[in-house]
């Protein structure tokens, strides 16, 4: 193909000049498809021989396709158009912008209204648009009277995300061959709301106490804005913080700050949730709620039997019971008098658990003893009261002395 012209009088119609001659197509849109037959051969009596370059000429009466050949001179044929008079006509509005619309759906139509301004009438021949647009009704086809109006109605159908683009062109007896109006409009995704993480672990928390707060980002991955309309906690859970308001725009991002905050002991299940125009959206929540340590002890006295001066009587338990869920700790064991202990406490007591101290009496004095041991924690101070009566051992005396 050496040149490509198109027809001054019809848009659709193209010349093309090649070594075979020249060819045209009266609908050059349907050479898409390269399984149809789409060229003719252009006229008869041109010469067999390469056309090089092809021009029109339309102005008054004339009406032509000028060929020029390689060796053969320059050779004259009517365009196929020839003899159609054209007229004039102006579309309101002069281009159709539709704005945002979600990916695979369809927008209202809008309207294009065409008015003949010539003297002649308008013959449409079609009307076509391309890109993500589509012509519904329409009312300009045939023959449209000079002074009268007719209208197209088009819709908006994205494909694919961002600015889109697409012309609707109406083909008759015009300037030109034809009159256009260009589209756009811009396609968008929906929200798509996202909670991350969805699972938040406080850990062990004193009953009636406050956590740290710790934060779910909740995340609009769409292009459009997501209304929200609700935001709640479940459990002993509490928000301390929010910055996402009522909506959250596409892309965006807003922050809930969530506290553990338990009214009673073992763990604690609860749940977040945010509703908003894209669904419903659900965080887990869990902690474990601990009871402060207790140190109660027993017996609250300890006596022992008579003991010879110098021996350890048998031992007897003083008890430490933590009935709370955390572990008591700095655990001290003092004693006054003349008593022994042995600490199997240690240091600290777990939660839920017990120990025992042992005491012994071990007199080194006839007669009645006290004494008392102490226990002291990190709650408080405890003191048992020890008694018990030291006596003499036995003594061996032989009579008379001397024989």
């Amino acid at each position: 193909a050496n040149s490509v012209v198109v027809d001054p009088n019809n848009a659709q119609i193209v010349y093309v000049a090649t070594d075979a001659g020249v060819w045209y197509t009266l609908n050059i849109a349907a050479c898409a498809d390269i399984t149809q037959p789409c060229w003719n051969p252009m006229g008869t009596g041109l010469p067999y021989s390469p056309v090089v370059k092809l021009r029109t000429i339309n102005q008054g009466s004339e009406s032509l396709l000028v060929a020029a050949t390689y060796g053969r001179g320059i050779w004259e044929i009517p365009l196929l158009t020839a003899g159609t008079a054209s007229t004039s006509a102006t579309v309101s509005p002069t281009a159709l912008d539709f704005g945002n619309e979600r990916v695979q759906t369809v927008s209202a139509p809008s309207t294009v209204t065409l008015t003949v301004s010539g003297t002649l009438d308008l013959n449409v021949t079609s009307t076509s648009v391309t890109g993500d647009f589509s012509v519904g009704q329409n009312t300009c086809t045939g023959t449209i009277a000079t002074g009268s109006t007719c209208t197209v109605d088009v819709s908006f159908a994205p494909t694919a995300t961002g600015l889109r683009s697409g012309v609707l062109t109406i083909f008759g007896n015009l300037p030109g061959g034809e009159i256009m109006v260009p589209l756009s409009g811009t396609g968008t995704t929906p929200a798509s709301v996202t909670l991350l993480p969805d699972t938040l672990t406080f850990g062990n928390e004193l009953i009636g106490s406050t956590s740290s707060s710790q934060d779910i980002t909740l995340s609009n991955t769409g292009s459009n804005a997501a209304t929200i309309s609700n935001v709640s906690v479940t459990g002993d859970y509490v928000i301390t913080a929010n910055t996402c308001g009522n909506s959250l725009a596409g892309q965006g991002g807003c922050t809930l700050s969530i506290a553990f905050k338990p009214v009673s002991s073992g763990t604690s299940y609860g749940s977040l949730t945010v509703t908003d125009s894209a669904g419903t959206q659900t965080a887990q929540l869990s902690g474990t709620g601990q009871s402060p340590p207790t140190d109660s002890v027993a017996p609250a006295s300890l006596t022992f039997a008579a003991q010879v001066i110098g021996s350890t009587s048998a031992a007897q338990p003083v008890t430490v019971t933590n009935n709370g869920d955390q572990s008591l700790t700095q655990i001290q064991v003092g004693f006054t008098g003349d008593f022994t202990t042995v600490n199997n406490c240690g240091a600290s007591l777990s939660g839920h658990a017990s120990c025992t101290i042992d005491v012994s009496f071990v007199p080194t004095k006839v007669g009645a003893e006290s004494g008392t041991l102490t226990v002291t924690d990190a709650i408080g101070s405890h003191s048992v009261a020890l008694t018990g009566t030291g006596e003499a051992g036995p003594s061996v005396t032989l009579t008379p002395s001397p024989l």
